[in-house]
């Protein structure tokens, strides 16, 4: 399997990709597209319900979603977060707590920690019906 790098163009004329010469590339440049790479293989690698000390219920969320990798938990919007079934605040909290410990940033799912808390305490704009 073949896998064709492109990388990103913001000249004056074009803005998108274009197909990206390694043997172009400056040691520096070469440098953090590997380290790219490598966070890019992590997040298919990693299984946090397999990988990650979590709570018996954290681990249920996750094995119930079918959310198995790194890669999965990253690509759920705030709302798919708020609308995981058995997924409350303690456990969005411990997930997103976790994945941080292991340098892991899941923006989305701290969004949902802070609407979740302000829903189960009935502050503000984020109040939900029960």
């Amino acid at each position: 399997m073949a896998i064709k790098l492109y990388a990103s163009v913001d000249d004056h004329e074009s803005k998108g990709y274009s197909p990206l010469d390694i043997k172009q590339l400056t040691e520096l440049q070469a440098q953090s597209l590997v380290y790219e790479l490598q966070i890019l293989l992590l997040a298919f690698k990693v299984r946090p319900a397999k990988d990650w000390e979590l709570s018996v219920r954290a681990c249920n969320v996750l094995k119930r979603n079918h959310l198995e990798t790194v890669w999965d938990l990253q690509q759920l919007t705030t709302n798919d977060i708020l609308k995981l079934p058995s997924c409350g605040t303690k456990s969005t909290l411990e997930i997103y707590t976790i994945a941080k410990t292991h340098g892991i940033e899941l923006i989305h799912w701290i969004e949902a920690v802070t609407m979740k808390y302000a829903s189960d305490h009935g502050h503000g704009r984020y109040r939900m019906g029960k």
